[in-house]
């Protein structure tokens, strides 16, 4: 499922199943958004993929990328056994060029993507992780405060399956964030995370 604001009165979000529904309601989706408009800069980016493709480098007007962060959303055709093809992450290659990937190719879909600038009062720490077990967790270079600040992040994953493509991440503490997933015995794969904290 993805979503982007079309005129700055609409906010649309459109999912792509690639089946029929065979069952009143079967297509049916339930969806809690919200609409923040404050003292940031948005870009928005549309784009899709087909089969194969695993990462785009994308242009950007030039921003502080120390204070911003990328948000990507995902909705793709075909089977369950392709859902992680649907799992983006997003991160900076410098102020005017991001890059969208993914590690599990074999799946087309559609997404939309977001570059917000804070302002420069805000403080950003971002940073890459690699999940392979069933937590992860990762110390921050410096301390946050933690009733003040926001963790975002997006993942892909290489292994289809419920457990493999669904991560949970959260603040621990001031000098410490966690990812979890539940694997247990079922083959794990790993999760590229690309993490944001806006404090």
């Amino acid at each position: 499922l993805h979503g982007n604001i079309t005129d700055g009165t609409v906010v649309e979000f459109r999912k792509m199943t690639g089946v029929v529904a065979t069952t009143p309601g079967q297509e049916l989706g339930n969806v809690s958004w919200q609409v923040i408009q404050g003292p940031i800069t948005v870009q928005h980016i549309f784009s899709n993929w087909t089969d194969g493709t695993a990462e785009e480098v994308f242009n950007i007007d030039h921003i502080n990328s120390s204070k911003s962060i990328i948000t990507v959303y995902g909705a793709g055709f075909g089977a369950k056994s392709k859902v992680a093809g649907h799992k983006l992450r997003g991160y900076f290659v410098n102020d005017s060029r991001i890059v969208i990937a993914r590690s599990f190719d074999s799946s087309a879909v559609n997404f939309t993507v977001q570059v917000i600038e804070f302002p420069p009062s805000y403080e950003v720490t971002s940073g890459s992780a690699t999940i392979t077990s069933d937590t992860l967790s990762v110390s921050l270079d410096e301390n946050i405060v933690v009733n003040r600040t926001w963790l975002y992040f997006t993942h892909d994953a290489s292994v289809n399956g419920l457990s493999q493509t669904s991560v949970v991440g959260y603040i621990e503490n001031e000098g410490e964030i966690v990812f979890e997933r539940q694997i247990g015995n079922t083959d794990a794969g790993e999760n590229n995370i690309s993490y944001f904290l806006v404090e």
